[in-house]
């Protein structure tokens, strides 16, 4: 057996490791959980709140472009090329006009303790994840501010109104300015420009504002990142603006002032840009002009030697004569191909199915699967009211369709010998064919007989199939209906039907006329009009007229009453008699007709199956015939394409390249002047139309509800995660250090293991065993077959050696368990023992018994049990005790890291270990021991 390799550097985890590593970290990650809620709640709390202000917009497409003029001048290469305008929107160029006009560069400088700040900003957090509105800001508002100056100004205003100001310098008492609101400021010489469009409502008079005036590049570069743009997904020319910002109204006129700027500047691009093409086309426009005139003077020599020598005006001409004859007749050839593979298709299935195309052999050969349907349909309908089976009528007919078949298998292999001039031999068929067939000579001979053959194989095969088809429906048609054809049995039936009728209602009257004649109130002489043979109709009379008499009460005696009643009562017994007889008579006649109703039944069915076989026929000679036809036309149609094709490639290619090259130089020189007057005539319309289709789809609207700091979400998400990273940790450092040792990776390892044993098995107060525990213990005893000093290596498991020696009793194995755990707990009822024999205290062996076995106890605690079992002593016990015994069990409790578990492998035959937490690197002695002469004398159980 292969020796397992242990790499130290190996490390198998199994998903029981992290769901016990997860379990002892529990408590902590609880905790761990709750400060990273908490720390997230602060972190998102505390950023400020910011409403969203979205607009759409437009982008046309650039149709016109000079990069797209000259990939039209060299055929088309390339796709159009539209602008990337969420670029072009955060460049620069766009922001720099917003940023001065809208005057972001000035900020107003404002001191607030953090504490405050934080709890405000953790209330506005709180109102905006609940979706509701928070309180209008009112700032300073700034408008068309000029400063281009590296170094940020501090300036201060301190209002004298409501509506006029005055200008210091930070730190500096002198007034350098005034200013009013709505009017534009100039100062330094006109290095700084700003207009203060609006003052807050509660303006303080006279306090000292503080403002910050920066370069416009840093307000636009804090613009360019708040923007967010993103191309709709339905249209990708439609772009979504959007702007995250505290202040709700400012969000709004961003967006909005950016698409204005956006505008504005596609105006002054594209008005630059048509400039500098209209000048550079009229100057290409001359040599344009002087290419087309040597270009068309080729040209015009090409085609006038064309028609001196062909008589065409060019290849188009020339060729299309012969190409439209050639398509036509590819197209041709292709369709018989197709109609002949559906044709090669039906013959190899042997089914029909109807064609969809429209031609003519198309609609016969739909005409008759449709008649073929018909009478299968209608052959179906009388199979069910037919569905009967006679063994000796399935019997007889087996041995008939045996017999057509051998006969439509002789003619057939007759006829391919005759189709093929093989020598005919004796024939069991028909003497006169098989004399006809040596007479035949030449080839029309052979040709007539042949004919002749597949003739009469087609008529056997009819008979084959409608034999086939009678197999389940009754005996052979009766002979006074044979030669009927199929409207004569469908007359005949109908007739037949009607008969049935009458018979059956005639039968219900009776029955009926019989319950209701026994009834004294019934009167006799309403049956007259309805039973008319002469008996009935005397017996009727003759108790009418009793019963008049019985209605004279006046003349009538006691004595006559009575005897006419009796002679009515009998007259009712006569006539119930003879309704019974007529009820009998009526049956019989019923199935009679049943019995003609069925033959004809059956006589239907076989002209049905004789005319379907007919079609059958009829298809498949006109599927043959019609196969012949494409063939024979294919043939035709593939001689004249390939003297069309000899034709084509001896003329044209040398024209078509000359008139080829010809024509795309014109072409290309014909175009590229269109090109030069389309621009030249439409640049200013196509400038104008760009600029008016590039616009806003939607303004932005000033948004109501605030963004939602998703602050649940995100504490929850911290919560999370910070526990997550701190069992990632543990789990890498518990990776690194080593799992324990499971049932699982002691598989993965490819090492010999038994299974898991549980704590029931442990000591010797152990109930009998069921379920697993059971099924491990008889595993163990069929793994120590074979050797006769067996090592129970415990480690920290438990100590099912009690459980083991039970187990071997009940298999009549006499054992012996000497116990080696000199470090277990020490009792008094366990001495004496192994450690007293070993010091020479005792001469017998201090044997005790237990249920089927024996045991010897350790003795008592000794830290020396690596050196007691490595003793001369403990050697010559084992000894002894092997002739003593069957099995003689080592158990030792140990650590398995351990010298006396290691130590005690030489003793052993074979070993049994239990591990539970000890790493994979303890176990590389056990193995090197089980496997150093390539058997396996070593298995591991774990416990559960």
């Amino acid at each position: 057996m292969e020796k397992p390799t242990l790499d130290p550097e190996e490390r198998i985890v199994s998903l029981l490791d992290v769901k016990q590593l997860y379990i002892s970290m529990k408590r902590g990650l609880f905790k761990w959980a709750v400060i990273g809620g908490a720390l997230a709640f602060v972190a998102v709390g505390n950023r400020t709140s910011q409403y969203k202000a979205v607009a759409s917009f437009k982008e046309a497409a650039e149709m016109n472009s000079p990069t797209n003029f000259i990939k039209e001048m060299i055929g088309g290469l390339g796709s159009e090329s539209q602008p990337q305008a969420s670029s072009i929107m955060k460049s620069f160029q766009v922001l720099r006009p917003l940023v001065e006009k809208m005057g972001l560069q000035v900020t107003e400088c404002k001191s607030e303790w953090m504490i405050p700040r934080g709890i405000r900003h953790l209330i506005e957090s709180i109102k905006a994840e609940k979706g509701q509105q928070l309180a209008d800001l009112d700032p300073f508002v700034f408008q068309h501010v000029f400063y281009q100056e590296e170094k940020p100004l501090d300036l201060r205003l301190i209002f004298k109104d409501q509506s006029h100001f005055s200008i210091y310098l930070q730190n500096e008492k002198q007034e350098i300015g005034k200013g009013t609101i709505g009017q534009e400021v100039v100062l330094d010489e006109g290095h700084v420009k700003f207009t203060l469009a609006k003052a807050p409502k509660r303006l303080k008079i006279g306090m000292s504002y503080r403002f910050q005036v920066d370069h416009w590049a840093s307000a636009a570069s804090s613009i360019s990142g708040a923007i967010k743009m993103k191309s709709d997904a339905e249209n990708g020319s439609i772009i979504n603006i959007s702007i995250n910002n505290r202040d709700r109204y400012l969000a709004a006129q961003i967006v909005n002032e950016l698409m204005a700027q956006y505008q504005a500047h596609l105006k002054r691009e594209y008005d630059h840009i048509a400039n500098e093409q209209i000048s550079y086309l009229e100057k290409k426009q001359g040599e344009i002009f002087g290419k087309m005139k040597h270009l068309f003077d080729k040209y015009a020599v090409y085609l006038s030697k064309n028609l001196e020598q062909n008589g065409a005006l060019g290849i188009k001409q020339e060729s299309r004569g012969l190409l439209g004859t050639h398509e036509e007749m590819m197209a041709k050839l292709l369709s018989i191909d197709v109609e002949l593979s559906r044709l090669s298709q039906f013959e190899k299935g042997g089914k029909l199915l109807a064609f969809a195309d429209g031609g003519e052999f198309s609609k016969s050969f739909n005409q008759i699967y449709q008649k073929i349907q018909d009478f299968k349909q209608e052959r179906d309908l009388i199979d069910l009211s037919l569905c009967q089976v006679n063994e000796q009528a399935l019997e007889s007919r087996r041995d008939e369709l045996k017999e057509i078949r051998g006969q439509r298998m002789a003619v057939e292999q007759m006829a391919e010998l005759v189709a093929c001039g093989g020598e005919i031999s004796s024939f069991d068929l028909n003497p006169a064919l098989c004399q006809w067939a040596k007479s035949v000579h030449n080839p029309e001979e052979r040709e007539d007989f042949t004919e002749y053959l597949q003739n009469f194989s087609r008529l056997l095969s009819m008979r084959e199939k409608m034999l086939q088809e009678r197999f389940f429906y009754g005996n052979e048609p009766a002979a006074e209906l044979e030669g009927l054809n199929l409207d004569s049995a469908k007359a005949l039936f109908l007739e037949y039907n009607s008969k049935l009728d009458a018979a059956e209602a005639n039968m219900r009257y009776f029955k009926k006329f019989k319950d209701e004649i026994q009834s004294p109130d019934f009167d006799l002489a309403s049956l007259s009009s309805v039973l008319k043979d002469p008996l009935c109709q005397k017996v009727i009379s003759d108790a009418s007229s009793l019963g008049l008499q019985l209605k004279d009460k006046k003349h009538l005696s006691e004595k006559e009453e009575i005897r006419w009643k009796d002679e009515i009562s009998l007259h009712r017994k006569i006539l119930a008699a003879h309704l019974d007889q007529l009820y009998i008579v009526e049956e019989l006649n019923g199935a009679l007709i049943r019995e003609k109703i069925s033959a004809l039944q059956r006589i239907s069915l076989d002209c049905i199956n004789g005319q379907i076989s007919t079609l059958y026929e009829q298809a498949a000679d006109a599927i043959k015939e019609h196969k012949q036809a494409l063939l024979l036309e294919k043939s035709l149609l593939e001689e004249k394409v390939a003297k069309i094709r000899s034709i084509l490639s001896l003329v044209l290619p040398e024209k078509w390249k000359q008139e080829k090259w010809l024509g795309i130089k014109t072409g290309l020189v014909s175009k590229g002047m269109e090109k030069v007057t389309e621009i030249v005539e439409t640049k200013a319309i196509t400038n104008l139309l760009h600029h008016v289709e590039s616009k806003p789809l939607d303004m932005a609207l000033i948004p109501s509800i605030p963004q939602k700091p998703r602050l649940y979400l995100l504490t929850f998400v911290g919560a999370l995660m910070l526990p997550l990273l701190v069992f990632s940790f543990a789990f890498i450092k518990q990776l690194l250090k080593g799992f324990p040792v499971t049932l699982e990776k002691l598989r993965a390892l490819r090492l010999s293991v038994l299974g898991e044993i549980s704590s029931f098995c442990d000591g010797p107060s152990v109930e009998p065993l069921k379920g697993l525990d059971l099924e491990i213990l008889r595993q163990i005893a069929l793994f120590i077959k074979g050797g006769k000093v067996v090592g129970l290596i415990g480690g920290s498991g438990p100590d099912y050696s009690f459980a083991l020696g039970e187990n071997l009793a009940r298999m009549n194995i006499k054992s012996i368990v000497v116990r080696c755990d000199f470090h277990a707990n020490f009792r008094p009822v366990n001495t004496p023992g192994l450690l007293q024999l070993c010091d020479g205290e005792l001469k017998d062996l201090p044997i005790r018994k237990s249920k089927g076995f024996d045991y010897i106890t350790a003795g008592g605690y000794s830290p020396y049990g690596a050196e007691i079992i490595q003793s001369l002593k403990f050697n010559e016990l084992i000894e002894n005790l092997k002739k003593k015994y069957d099995l003689v069990f080592l158990l030792f409790r140990a650590p398995l890291c351990h010298t006396e578990s290691v130590a005690a492998l030489d003793l052993c035959d074979k070993a049994v270990v239990t591990v539970g937490k000890e790493q994979t690197e303890e176990l590389t002695p056990f193995v090197n021991w089980a496997y150093h002469d390539n058997g396996c004398r070593l298995t591991f159980i774990t416990q559960s």
